[in-house]
């Protein structure tokens, strides 16, 4: 018999499981392909190329299923890229299990409804109905084409943002008229007698003290070429830093939560401090809390970049000698291959010896 090589485009054939991890509530989602030797004569050496979801990442994957699956450097996405030989007439079949991210999480869910219930009562009727039928589709166990399954949760999620959207700006609209009548409040005339205003005086004094004191505790070094300045940030951490690590380069590849994207990665980003559990550097944009960014850090000394996908924690304005300004930012270094975490972590360690205390530095 004789031998042909061919380029299969391998055909997803896709379905969604519903089955639940032992060990916590993710979903799991099975992606099933397969592929055949039409022939009934000669062996078959095919290629398999194709693309996964554009929403996976490396350390969403539970099972490779036996595929070689690769990772695009510039996009994160992964692609399967593996050869098989097939006898005549034969069909292979693969597995891949991975996690559902496009399911969206139900306490977040429930707890939308209820900011939907206190802020947009009068739409409720229009919007509640909509955030239910998204978490009862989600319940259902039935399996479903898995290219209809991502679509209807790609759907979900824009529904949920739109509803999002709406209660932030109510929430934010009651919390500005809240805060405006307590300052109306706080500014009506107050005591008269000089014994009354004295006691005021006093307590206003001992109020500016306990948040100079806090604020005093806030205070970090951090490093600008050959000067140094405080910018308030808590320095109680969970890990030790590593501060101004110049052999520290990040990268910013993808970032969520924000309509106005970077059009692609953001490299040589200032970095002030870094542990194995966070890091702190400056950004180019403002984020809200828990946004979710991408990031690729190099460190000088290792052969590969290190991958993480971090949540934004805290931010605060830096103004820039331009008249701009830049964004301190404090990030939960959240989702990375052990490996990587293992990387940083000897990193860190084997630096924190040489460099100098922050509070021994001048004022």
């Amino acid at each position: 018999m004789t031998r042909q090589s061919w380029i299969l485009p391998a055909v997803l054939a896709l379905l969604f499981t519903g089955t639940a991890l032992a060990a916590s509530d993710e979903r799991v989602v099975s992606l099933d392909l397969s592929v055949s030797n039409p022939s009934l004569e000669e062996f078959l050496d095919a290629e398999i190329r194709t693309s996964l979801p554009e929403e996976l990442r490396k350390w969403h994957l539970i099972d490779d299923g036996g595929l070689n699956i690769l990772v695009d450097a510039q996009t994160q996405a992964l692609m399967v890229d593996d050869q098989v030989r097939l006898q005549p007439g034969e069909t292979i079949f693969f597995e891949i299990r991975v996690q559902d991210v496009w399911a969206l999480p139900e306490a977040e869910l429930r707890s939308l409804v209820e900011e939907v219930r206190e802020y947009l009562s009068e739409r409720g009727p229009e919007l509640i109905p909509q955030l239910e039928r998204i978490l009862s589709r989600q319940q259902k166990a039935a399996d479903t084409n898995i290219g209809a399954y991502i679509a209807a949760r790609r759907e979900d999620r824009a529904t949920f943002r739109a509803v999002q959207r709406d209660v932030q700006t109510v929430k934010q609209t009651v919390q500005a008229v809240a805060k405006r009548q307590e300052k109306e409040k706080a500014e009506l005339p107050g005591l008269r007698s000089s014994a009354r205003y004295v006691l005021m005086g006093v307590l206003g004094f001992l109020l500016m003290l306990g948040l100079l004191l806090l604020w005093q505790r806030r205070e970090v070094w951090v490093g600008f070429g050959a000067r140094l300045r405080r910018v308030g940030v808590s320095d109680r951490r969970a890990f030790a830093r590593l501060f101004n690590p110049s052999g520290v380069h990040c990268t910013l590849l993808h970032e969520e939560h924000r309509e106005e994207a970077s059009p692609g990665p953001v490299s040589g980003l200032k970095t002030v401090n870094i542990s194995e559990g966070g890091i702190c550097l400056f950004l180019h944009h403002e984020y809200s809390p828990n946004s979710v960014i991408e990031l690729r850090v190099e460190l000088d000394g290792e052969q590969r970049s290190l991958m993480f996908r971090g949540y934004v924690v805290w931010q605060e304005k830096v103004p820039v000698g331009d008249g701009t300004q830049t964004f301190l930012t404090g990030v939960r270094l959240g989702e990375a291959t052990a490996e990587d975490f293992h990387i940083l972590k000897e990193y860190v360690k084997t630096r924190l010896p040489g460099q100098k205390r922050m509070d021994s530095l001048p004022a």
